[in-house]
């Protein structure tokens, strides 16, 4: 939701009223009336509501930090700093509780977020029952008035944003927790090829592969994740004892996205050139290739899956951005012994060998030399058909875009914005904006600072929030609020 403190909204007492008498009436809930105080207009009081259980105990605290602390068995968003304040003690009489905070704005500073929270227990169990409350923040400026996108209003619930973020939480905008997920990219045409050929990455006399993933098929959903394992199948289950002395595994974006679907007056493939090129460098985003691995690899039985694949070593994750094709490229030097591993393909069309979705040049075939050295391998034979993949997702990432800001009637000047947030350690926020003059215009490009949208009249955010991989830890947002003349 955004709010410009030229309004007050009114909503928010029409919603409380309608929660104390529901079934939310039994969670803690807090709100703030103002959550932007404009000295010039000489705002300087501040009113709360609480809902809660009837009859439990109350204290109302303020911190100038957020954190995670345990107390009591529950957990607050406050940080307990040294800068702590006991705002209010009482009773929930009747669950719903109202309170005043008179505040002498010369004293505070400006564009810092300052937090409110209450914990609540039962005194018939003591403080062993204690429960926090949601956290609402405000902030003081010296501008006319402010922007504030709003994301721990009840009244005004986080959905309204879009994007991937975690939607189980009602009161604050955040990202959801770290989560591996395995796909199996095969595309509805595939047809597995039961047969032997010389089309293996593995090849002694040496070979260079480059496959196309689309997004579609690796179920992304536009938001960047870190490709993390790379497995193949062997045709039958069959692998043999095989070390290759130096093999790569490489990752890079792509703009082909091959189209497998068949022109059913035809039987002939809709769009034969979206596929790969046949020249290796022509396929890969500039700037977006990457080496996963460079190195000895060994295949051996033992390390067949229960699913039937085997890894491909992987030292460097890739970073997907969830919307281009994942080129997918390995590189095996001629010299791997005697030993030949052949790996179950997918064919994509019985009628013709484009789109490319592989491009390959194999030592000893199809006219290429043996040996072949793949690093000196311009171009490959291309083919309607890919490898039984299994690839390992890890997505820590958490996208979210704001509606825009509705006119404000004139070109307005942004000021420095305020955040109320927390990150722990190891995940990060990013707060982008852009502007536009009018509804339909073409928005400015993103920019980390608001200034980008100085002499329009509306205004958008983008928060990109990373969790921790390791520690599960994911960071969040009260609100982001930018004063303006």
């Amino acid at each position: 939701m955004v709010r410009s403190t030229l309004f007050r909204p009114v909503l928010g007492a029409v919603f409380f009223a309608a929660v104390a008498s529901g079934l939310r009436a039994q969670q803690p809930l807090l709100t703030i009336d103002w959550r932007a105080l404009s000295r010039p207009q000489g705002q300087s009081m501040l009113s709360w509501q609480m809902v809660g259980p009837p009859g439990e105990v109350f204290v109302m605290l303020a911190d100038v930090a957020t954190g995670q602390p345990n107390v009591f068995g529950a957990d607050f968003d406050l940080a307990f700093s040294p800068s702590l304040l006991f705002l209010d003690v009482g009773i929930l009489n009747g669950g719903n509780q109202s309170g005043f905070l008179g505040l002498t704005l010369a004293g505070l500073p400006a564009n810092a977020a300052m937090h409110l929270q209450y914990g609540s227990w039962d005194p018939n169990i003591g403080l062993s029952s204690m429960r926090a409350s949601n956290l609402d923040s405000f902030f003081v400026h010296d501008e006319n008035a402010a922007v504030v996108i709003d994301f721990g209003h009840p009244a005004f619930p986080v959905f309204g944003m879009t994007g991937v973020f975690d939607k189980t939480v009602h009161h604050r905008l955040q990202a959801l927790p770290p989560v591996v997920r395995t796909v199996r990219p095969s595309p509805a045409e595939a047809m597995p090829w039961p047969f032997s050929t010389m089309l293996t990455p593995f090849n002694p006399n040496g070979a260079r592969c480059q496959h196309a993933v689309r997004a579609s098929d690796l179920g992304s959903i536009g938001v960047p994740e870190w490709l993390v394992a790379v497995r193949w199948r062997p045709l039958f289950g069959n692998v043999t004892a095989q070390t290759l002395p130096q093999f790569e595994l490489r990752a890079a974006l792509a703009d082909a996205v091959p189209d497998y679907a068949i022109d059913p007056w035809s039987a002939l493939p809709v769009d034969p050139g979206s596929g790969l090129s046949t020249t290796f460098a022509a396929n890969a985003i500039p700037g977006t290739e990457q080496v996963l691995f460079s190195g000895a690899y060994s295949i051996f039985p033992g390390a067949l899956t229960p699913g039937g694949h085997l890894p491909y070593p992987i030292a460097q994750p890739f970073l997907h951005d969830g919307v281009h094709t994942l080129l997918l490229e390995t590189r095996c030097a001629p010299g791997a012994g005697t030993g030949v591993n052949f790996p179950l393909i997918h064919l994509l069309s019985n009628s013709s060998p484009e789109p490319f979705a592989t491009v390959a040049a194999i030592g000893g075939w199809a006219g290429f030399p043996a040996p072949l050295s793949p690093s000196t391998t311009p171009v490959g034979n291309g083919g309607s058909y890919t490898f039984d993949l299994e690839v390992d997702f890890l997505r820590t990432r958490s996208v979210a875009e704001s509606a825009w800001t509705p006119s404000f009637g004139g070109a307005l000047d942004y000021g420095i914005p305020t955040l109320a947030s927390f990150a722990p350690p190891g995940t990060s926020i990013l707060v982008e904006y852009r502007g536009r003059t009018a509804s339909g215009a073409p928005p400015t490009a993103w920019s980390t600072t608001p200034d980008v949208a100085d002499g329009m009249n509306e205004l958008q955010i983008r928060v990109t929030m990373e969790a921790n991989a390791a520690t599960g830890a994911v960071p969040w947002v009260d609100m982001v609020a930018i004063p303006f003349d």
